[in-house]
């Protein structure tokens, strides 16, 4: 009986740990679907178009009514501050939406960055509090993964960010505080 109940214990450890391990790949054609909650109840659609594996991904924005496409420059790509999660403000060239640059990815994975969410008055200095399971949908299929948690310090209005421990894709896949969301659907 203990043998069986090690063996089930054991077997559980073992399905938990690859499912948080569920490796998320974009396609050259990536669908997000973002859920954001009061005090705003919205769908947010964004489709990322890569050209190759290692283009900057052109992003086009659909929610509240608007369509937009945004293709970030290189250099925005690789060390923007700029982080978009609000389509109701003015996005340029210089900014990602959803997604952070290379160089803010690097940062969090060694334990903090800065970076200006939703336009340059909004400052935020985060603090990454570690890797948690996260949980959406891939083309129909739960997967848990993980994602870097992320709580901002200062003085400034709360905000905590869970962004996709995946460097080549590192999208915001949840928000809380002053922006709420969450990151419900992958497609591909």
């Amino acid at each position: 009986m203990i043998r069986i109940i090690t063996s089930l214990i054991f077997s559980l450890i073992v399905a938990y740990s690859v499912a948080q391990n569920t490796a998320v790949n974009f396609g050259t054609n990536t669908s997000l679907k973002y859920q954001q909650t009061p005090p705003t109840e919205k769908t947010i659609s964004v489709l990322y178009n890569k050209a190759s594996e290692t283009a900057t991904p052109k992003a086009t924005f659909m929610g509240s009514g608007q369509c937009f496409t945004i293709t970030p420059t290189a250099e925005a790509y690789e060390n923007s501050l700029n982080l978009m999660l609000n389509i109701d403000q003015v996005i340029t060239e210089n900014d990602n939406l959803f997604w952070l640059s290379k160089a803010r990815f690097n940062e969090i994975t060694v334990g903090k960055t800065m970076f200006y969410i939703n336009g340059p008055q909004h400052m935020f200095g985060l603090v990454t509090q570690g890797k948690e399971p996260i949980q959406f949908k891939v083309n129909g299929t739960m997967i848990t993964t993980e994602a870097y948690h992320l709580k901002s310090v200062g003085n400034g209005p709360l905000l905590e960010l869970w962004v996709l421990n995946n460097v080549k894709n590192p999208v915001v896949v949840k928000a809380s505080g002053s922006i709420n969301l969450h990151l419900s659907e992958i497609t591909y």
